[in-house]
């Protein structure tokens, strides 16, 4: 129960972030967002991880590090990246169909590469899950999408989560071995590092870069960054050390319903019926998966 419960605070969490950096931080280029919400992630993680498990570093096989750190810059240094993007070009409501692929992508790497099995409650309590996604995202807004622009967000929204499913899937075995402050602070290190090095890449990084420091609302920013890099961060790999990969998936999966209700009380979005049928059902499939 109490990974059920941290699971979905996880998903309340990081959609309060996602809903604060569209209020403060649209305007920011998305790599350079994701490149300073990882930086104050970390310098917030470092000394956590200091304070919690000691000075000493924790006893794994150079296998086990390079696993954390390419699970780190792929799932974090890349994947944010691009669901940042896709945030930026296609609009919330695209990216929340676009988001319907992270569970079936953990649901498959789990059942081929870590040998977890699907039982029915599950299935039906997760296909409910979908269904209330797809409620709640599918708008005539969402399937009308004209342009390059928009086209391009969804690709990289697609990507982006997919990327997601991979990082955190294939550090799954280490949960039992490895303390979890660690888990987070190397991978957060290594997403730091990849988002560098991408942010590197850029052209007129100088312009990208004042953009930032002009935000009007940088508290708000500042708030998101430490909501989505620490604490969404932490419930969200307690999630998966706590559950089944699948499970887990399923029930992070449910910020897209709290994204809907926090879009309409907070940006002032419609709450249509069709919301409330998607809320209700997203309900009862994580109670099924929950209790069954």
């Amino acid at each position: 129960m109490i990974g059920t419960v941290i699971a979905i605070l996880c998903s309340f969490v990081w959609s309060v972030s996602i809903i604060l950096f569209k209020k403060s931080g649209d305007e920011v280029h998305p790599v350079l967002l994701n490149l300073f919400k990882n930086c104050v992630g970390l310098a917030l993680f470092v000394p956590t991880v200091l304070l919690i498990e000691g000075m000493h570093l924790p006893s794994m096989t150079w296998s086990q590090f390079w696993i954390l750190a390419l699970s780190g810059m792929i799932g974090i240094g890349a994947a944010d990246a691009m669901v940042l993007k896709a945030l930026k070009q296609a609009g919330a409501s695209r990216l929340a169909i676009a988001e319907c692929a992270y569970s079936p992508c953990v649901i498959i790497l789990s059942l081929y590469f870590l040998g977890e099995k699907l039982t029915l409650p599950r299935f039906f309590g997760a296909g409910l899950v979908v269904l209330a996604i797809l409620c709640v995202s599918i708008t005539k807004e969402s399937l009308v999408a004209s342009g390059n622009r928009i086209l391009s967000g969804m690709v990289w929204g697609l990507v982006g989560i997919m990327t997601m499913a991979i990082g955190i899937v294939m550090i799954k075995p280490l949960f039992s071995e490895i303390p979890l402050f660690w888990i987070i602070t190397i991978r957060l290190a290594a997403g730091v590092v990849a988002s560098t090095m991408i942010f590197a890449g850029l052209e007129q990084k100088r312009e990208i870069t004042r953009v930032l420091f002009n935000v009007p609302q940088k508290g708000v920013m500042m708030l998101a960054c430490v909501l989505s890099t620490y604490v969404s961060m932490m419930l969200w790999v307690a999630g998966y050390k706590f559950n089944d990969a699948t499970l887990a998936a399923v029930l992070n999966q449910t910020s897209t319903i709290f994204t809907v209700v926090l879009a309409a009380l907070i940006l002032k979005e419609k709450f249509t019926p069709l919301k409330a049928i998607g809320t209700l059902l997203a309900t009862s499939g994580v109670m099924i998966m929950a209790l069954l």
